[in-house]
């Protein structure tokens, strides 16, 4: 971050376990944000270099769940089951 702040970019902190937009779907923003990476992929908006093996692991390793907030909901969350955002997929992540 202090190379970021000596070429004078704006550095804003993510946290990814805040309230998603789409709190029916989403148990956090981290969640949503890895499904809207996803949904960006799947629509050919954006691609990695195919030489890059690392992060293409990274990205294929995301595990998805659904999770009912309780017994009663028919609605369905979505957790992303990694926990730790590795760090090259989460500079793709954040908005």
């Amino acid at each position: 971050m202090d190379r970021l702040a000596e070429l004078e970019l704006r550095v804003v902190a993510y946290k990814g376990d805040e309230a998603p937009i789409d709190k029916e779907r989403f148990v956090n923003a981290r969640a949503e944000d890895y499904w809207t990476l996803r949904e960006r992929f799947e629509q050919g908006e954006i691609d990695i270099d195919p030489d890059d093996d690392k992060l293409g692991a990274k990205l294929g390793s995301v595990k998805w769940a659904s999770t009912p907030e309780d017994g009663s909901r028919s609605n369905p969350r979505t957790t992303c089951a990694n926990a730790v955002c590795p760090h090259r997929i989460g500079l793709i992540v954040q908005p």
